[in-house]
């Protein structure tokens, strides 16, 4: 379960939360992958669709299939 992530802050958009949110997973993924390749991600964050996508792509770029 991955439910890391930064709070929306009052009035912030939902791409600028995106952005500060994918910079936190860019760091956590990666090193899930590396340290469980086989681990199933399940995301736990807001906007919860768009970083379900980027999770993927950042566990598979850590074994070189994505």
């Amino acid at each position: 379960m991955v439910a890391a992530g930064v709070n929306q802050k009052p009035g912030e958009t939902r791409i600028a939360l995106l952005k500060r949110n994918a910079a936190v997973f860019a760091d956590v993924v990666p090193q899930v992958a590396h340290h469980n390749p086989e681990s199933i991600l399940v995301i736990a964050a807001n906007p919860v669709d768009v970083l379900t996508y980027t999770s993927l792509k950042l566990s598979r770029a850590t074994h070189g299939s994505g």
